[in-house]
């Protein structure tokens, strides 16, 4: 017989969330007025630029720093900043779905009710009187940051043990003075370090941002608890790096720190952190320009090894098989291949290649027999360690049974008498790594 699919029928509040839309990107600013003088201060058009924004109704909202809606325009070039008081003000892209309450006047963006998502903040600083000469002697520019590896948005771990560092990059910045800030994602300063390297191991679960800060002396408003977007005097701000912290223990998220490394003869491995929560992993794999060259991989382990026989650009992204469903997708990065692509198969023990469209992957077998089985089952395949862990899990994700593995032998004999008729998966875990998994039937 066949592994059996599983329907869970839900209704009202539980079922899954099917909202799909995304407020984009915003690029530009920050800008500054000298309002109160009867002269319009309006935004140039192309001055601001909307990115990655998915379907749906959309709008621009003009707030406070506290996230009071100012104004709806139709666009962001049609406010006229001189009209309004000196202060801060926030410009936002939203995208939503269907019926959305709270999106008016004098209300606050906080309190929205609907299918919505939010773009980045753009600031626009309205100075008066002598504030105003700052415009004219002010010209530092906060520059541009990424992590090493050219990311705006990361996820880490928290509280697991394990430190998870990341270094910044920075360009075209200028003025006399630098500053490393971190805010939370209201704008709340919450430290200034002195380096441009960041680990929030021990920060806790929440969303925080990396700011860099250029700026001329007489800077006040940049202590601990203040405001970012509340500071006084001639400065700038570099664009966020917006860092997801979460625990990684009871979640089933993306999987993290995904690396390609060449292999040689037209073979790279691919690696990624642990998910605590992972039975199994799914790579999806394929060619920068051909949508139909793209296949999805199970992989029992941590890393894969992929053959390939065209020298594209590869395109890869990675995703966490638990008990209760797929997790989402890792960033997808990619690889140009070097030097010679010349595929061969390897000769190692017990590995064997799959082909998956115009790919092939190097992978631990396991062989299961009988199956369908009644009270035994045998297992065949390489021991990695003296202390690997069988493991049985009913068609629900629970643990049915568990025992060590004999590392001297090679087929292996697992008393499977006492489970009920149906479909299980076993599992064999190394060091606390997925090894290799497979589906088998029990009947009676």
């Amino acid at each position: 017989i066949s592994h059996s699919i599983t329907v869970n029928r839900v209704s009202g509040d539980d079922c899954p969330n099917t909202c799909n839309v995304e407020g984009g990107t915003l690029e530009g600013g920050s800008f500054s007025f000298c309002v109160g003088d009867g002269e319009a201060d309006h935004i140039d058009d192309g001055a601001i630029t909307l990115s990655e924004d998915a379907s749906g109704s959309s709008a621009w909202i003009i707030t406070d720093i506290d996230g009071k809606i100012l104004g709806l325009p139709d666009n962001y070039t049609d406010v006229n900043f001189d009209v309004a008081p000196a202060g801060t003000c926030l410009v936002w892209h939203i995208s939503y779905d269907g019926d959305l309450t709270g999106l008016e006047a004098d209300a606050n963006i906080n309190d929205l009710e609907g299918c919505f998502d939010l773009s980045n903040t753009i600031e626009v600083i309205r100075l008066s009187d002598d504030d105003c000469d700052i415009i004219e002697e002010c010209a530092v520019d906060g520059g541009i940051i990424t992590t090493a590896n050219g990311a705006t948005e990361i996820t880490v771990c928290t509280g697991d043990g394990r430190p998870d560092p990341f270094d910044t990059r920075l360009v075209e910045n200028t003025g006399n003075n630098s500053r490393w800030v971190v805010t939370n994602i209201e704008g709340t300063i919450l430290a200034l370090p002195n380096a441009s390297r960041f680990d929030f191991e021990t920060s806790g679960v929440g969303i925080c941002q990396v700011w860099h800060m250029s700026y001329e002396d007489g800077l006040s408003g940049a202590s601990l608890g203040s405001n970012i977007f509340s500071l006084s005097g001639c400065y700038d701000l570099s664009n966020p790096i917006t860092v997801d912290r979460i625990d990684c223990n009871n979640v089933c998220h993306a999987p993290l720190n995904v690396l390609i490394t060449e292999y040689g003869n037209g073979r790279v491995t691919v690696r990624w952190d642990k998910v605590a929560l992972a039975l199994g992993y799914e790579i999806r794999i394929g060619y920068e320009g051909l949508p139909n060259s793209f296949v999805n991989i199970p992989v029992g382990g941590r890393k894969i090894r992929v053959s390939f026989i065209n020298d594209r650009t590869l395109l890869i992204k990675v995703r966490a098989i638990c008990s209760d469903g797929y997790s989402e997708y890792s960033d997808t990065i990619s690889y140009t291949p070097s030097g010679d692509q010349s595929s061969s198969r390897s000769s190692d023990r017990n590995l064997e290649y799959k082909a998956y469209g115009d790919f092939k992957v190097v992978e631990r077998t396991m062989e299961l027999y009988p199956n369908p089985a009644y009270k035994s089952i045998n297992i065949s395949y390489e021991p990695a360690s003296d202390n690997d862990k069988i493991i049985v899990w009913d068609i629900q994700g629970r643990k049915v049974l568990e025992q060590i593995s004999n590392a001297d032998l090679w087929s292996q004999q697992v008393d499977i008498s006492q489970l009920k008729a149906g479909i299980y998966m076993i599992t064999i875990h190394t060091q606390g790594t997925l090894l290799v998994q497979k589906r088998f039937a029990i009947v009676h």
